[in-house]
């Protein structure tokens, strides 16, 4: 079984960020709203960061040499377009070598299920732009804030492996997931790990997350027309 790991599965100042990220009246500031986003990228990035791979190596100081370790190969970190920015800026701070993709993605057109009891409707993933270094062998991050069904992820990941190579390991950092987002991706892809500021349990009729927070992209740089 691989990783799945929530900030707030112990108190820390994590519980915060998210209450501020939820409060729908703190979320007016789009500024605030962002500095947010990207306070979870800081602590998702350090708890990624313990589980990289690492070697020795001696560093000199003014006095002596100190054995200490550095990282092996810093993670190619890539964000799905708009929502993921602000998270991946935290991401980028402290992996600050790493190199970085960029992916276009969104929610096509809802058609309603009528095979679905729930009356749900069901979409399509529709890719639409991908900027990404060489990821044969890597190990990459994907970011994305909000990890409702998994299907942007998952596709994502599986166009990215056939245009760009395939990933030696993948690390997926979401503020807030589904529980069956994070079923969805663990059946389509087992050898994810998954970093989660926060796990809400239900899904509405348009798979949103509930209660959620709202679009992370609206709510970070406006709404779109």
């Amino acid at each position: 079984m691989n990783t799945v790991f929530s900030l707030t599965q112990q108190s820390s100042i994590a519980h915060y960020f998210m209450s501020n990220l939820r409060d729908t009246n703190l979320q007016k500031h789009k500024g605030n709203f962002r500095q947010n986003l990207k306070k979870i990228g800081y602590l998702l990035a350090y708890e990624i960061s313990k589980n990289l791979d690492y070697q020795d190596f001696i560093i000199k100081t003014e006095l002596g040499e100190k054995q200490t370790k550095k990282m092996k190969e810093f993670p190619v970190l890539i964000p799905i377009l708009r929502a993921g920015l602000p998270l991946y800026e935290g991401f980028a701070e402290f992996f600050e070598q790493s190199d970085s993709g960029f992916v276009g993605a969104y929610r096509g057109e809802y058609k309603q299920d009528l095979q679905n009891k729930l009356n749900q409707y069901d979409f399509d993933i529709d890719l639409l732009y991908t900027a990404c270094p060489d990821l044969e062998n890597k190990t990459i991050i994907l970011i994305d804030p909000m990890l409702a069904t998994g299907k942007s992820l998952i596709k994502t990941y599986q166009e990215l492996s056939k245009q760009k190579g395939m990933p030696k390991e993948l690390h997926i950092a979401s503020v807030i997931a589904s529980e069956e987002g994070i079923k969805n991706v663990q059946e389509a892809l087992p050898k994810a790990n998954l970093w989660i500021g926060d796990i809400d349990a239900k899904l509405d009729k348009k798979s949103y997350i509930v209660p959620g927070l709202g679009d992370a992209g609206d709510l970070s740089f406006g709404e779109k027309v």
